[in-house]
């Protein structure tokens, strides 16, 4: 395969730069009932400041599952500041033209990771050590050469579930990163496993979902999608409503799949959804929608909407040019986007769609380039945004003002996430780094 260049994967993956730190400047206030233009054509938002944002108490969470299911069921993980460096958990590094890595997940003790070269590792995690390595999961004649796996992990019930971004999946014993089953896909898939209904989900990057058996990979049923614009980078993962797999389906929109009946229960196409002529590309994403309290909040280049979940009826929708994952955390949703070419930090209450505070992140005139900024998200009540240059600056979720800034390292294109009162912040360099407050943790130097 073709190497790509690091600006055009950034593109791909990203679909945004950031810019300078303008959020430490003064700001001229919106007038009361001012309109706030997010987009380039006449769309405009509401008043702002009509809500204010309410938080989940903290979460004190011993354990990290996936990215799916921690940013479902750890709105608020707990998490003090002034935060040092714990520890260095070591793999081998990304090829520096293809800069995407694996989000980790910590469970019984144990910290679990996909390496750029396809192998999985297992971490102890009091201490660093590793503890198994498994070098035989993925063949090197694959689509991707073997410097270019990453993808999605999954801890359930002592079994830890791997996609690469080739066309396996495989279930590993996580005490001793044994293979208990493997099974081919028709298509490839960097998606995050999810569990609806006993089954084992996953979606291709064209936006297909399967369905397989826990205990064996043996396909369940199938849903096809046809979709035509695909990430190479990035798959969609299913979200779980009971026994329905909620999937978003690249350029065609979204839909609703009994896991348990198999069968489609609902579909709603984008162009239902945007606003303004859907024939052009800008408006594809391959985001993963976020989901709450029966609701889908689901959004393309231009739009946030919100989908009841068992019924497809669109309950509000706001033109917003979402630039990443948004995060879901009590009554709002927080959300990186832009406005007027700038980017910026927005509180949105997740009921009727009306915006709480917008934080301007980058002014017209920077020169910096290649700034890449993460999702957003929420943990010790405070609002984290992390880039590649090697900044994590966090917020006030309330008022969204700047607060204060932690050094990480380069090359962090994945939002950090936060277990047993520690942060884990991991780069495309070969680290996965643990960050714990001073003074709290007799590791600390």
């Amino acid at each position: 395969m073709t190497q790509l260049k690091k600006s055009s994967i950034l593109l791909l993956l990203f679909a945004f730069t950031g810019c300078t730190n303008s959020w430490m400047e003064e700001k001229k206030d919106p007038l009361p009932g001012e309109r706030i233009p997010i987009l380039s054509s006449t769309q405009t938002l509401g008043k702002l400041g009509l809500h204010t944002p309410q938080l989940p108490a903290t979460i004190q969470n011993k354990t990290w599952p996936s990215m799916a299911l921690g940013v479902m069921e750890y709105p608020n993980p707990a998490l003090l500041q002034n935060l040092a460096e714990e520890m260095r958990f070591k793999m081998r590094a990304a090829n520096k033209n293809l800069a995407v890595v694996t989000t980790p997940v910590v469970a019984n003790n144990t910290l679990f990771t996909l390496e750029p070269t396809g192998e999985v590792v297992a971490f102890d995690w009091q201490t660093g050590q590793e503890k198994w390595r498994n070098k035989q999961l993925f063949e090197p004649d694959s689509f991707w050469s073997e410097r270019y796996y990453s993808g999605g992990l999954l801890y359930y019930a002592g079994i830890l579930y791997v996609t690469s971004g080739s066309d396996r999946v495989v279930a590993l014993e996580a005490d001793t990163g044994q293979i208990k089953w493997s099974h081919k896909l028709n298509g490839l898939s960097r998606a995050i496993p999810v569990i609806i209904s006993g089954t084992l989900v996953l979606q291709t990057i064209e936006g297909s979902a399967y369905g397989l058996d826990l205990n064996n990979g043996n396909i369940k049923w199938l849903h096809w999608s046809s979709g035509t614009e695909v990430s190479i980078l990035s798959s969609s993962y299913a979200i779980a409503n009971g026994d329905l797999a909620l999937l978003q389906f690249t350029d065609q929109g979204v839909a609703a799949y009994d896991a348990k009946r198999h069968k489609e229960v609902w579909a709603r196409s984008f162009t239902d959804i945007t606003y303004g002529d859907f024939s052009s590309t800008e408006h594809f994403t391959n985001y993963t929608p976020a989901y709450s309290n029966g609701i889908l909040y689901t959004y393309g280049k231009n739009v946030l909407a919100a989908i009841k979940s068992t019924t497809a009826d669109i309950l509000w929708k706001i033109p917003l040019a979402i630039s990443a994952p948004i995060m879901v955390s009590g009554d709002t949703i927080y959300a990186l986007a832009k406005q007027n070419g700038n980017y910026i930090l927005v509180a949105i209450h997740k009921t009727n769609g009306s915006i709480s505070w917008i934080t301007e992140l980058s002014p017209h005139n920077d020169t910096k380039q290649n700034l890449v900024f993460n999702s957003p998200f929420v943990a010790g009540s405070l609002v984290g945004l992390a880039d590649n240059q090697g900044n994590l600056r966090w917020f006030n979720a309330i008022n969204g003002q700047y607060q204060n800034s932690l050094n990480i390292d380069k090359d962090v294109y994945t939002r950090p996430i936060v277990v047993d009162n520690t942060l884990l912040v991991t780069s495309a360099n070969g680290n996965i780094v643990r960050y714990a407050a001073r003074g709290k943790n007799e590791r600390l130097p």
